[in-house]
């Protein structure tokens, strides 16, 4: 997202455990802060698992802002932002087997934002 510009892209991509690309899926979104739009992100993502029904997914972000927004009370941040973060947090009460961890952006690449691997438990 460009200042001043509040069209931010956003892409997923989904990887078994083995490494192979399953899926993924990519768009732009007006919103305003960046922290919006990854939260966008992640919960576009609970709706890719919730529609394809996988029965064990690791989501990892390079976003520590939402993945500790997940974590934590939605005290202190926008009401909008609030709104996905309880979104997001609902949808992993109803879904257990969806596990969420924060990994640096040189682990990832800056081209990959979302990332979720089914499987055996291997991240990739």
């Amino acid at each position: 997202m460009v200042k001043d510009n509040p069209i931010a892209g956003i892409a997923m991509v989904c990887r078994d455990s083995n490494g192979q690309i399953i899926n993924g899926s990519n768009g732009q979104l007006c919103v305003g802060p960046i922290e919006v739009a990854e939260a966008m992100s992640f919960k576009d993502t609970c709706s890719i698992i919730s529609h394809k029904n996988w029965p064990q997914v690791f989501i990892e972000s390079d976003c520590n802002v939402v993945v500790d927004q997940i974590f934590a009370s939605s005290e202190g941040i926008s009401w909008i932002l609030s709104a996905i973060i309880d979104s997001i947090k609902s949808f992993q009460a109803a879904n257990p087997q969806v596990q969420c961890s924060f990994i640096g952006e040189k682990q990832t690449g800056w081209q990959t934002r979302w990332l979720f691997v089914l499987g055996e438990g291997r991240a990739v």
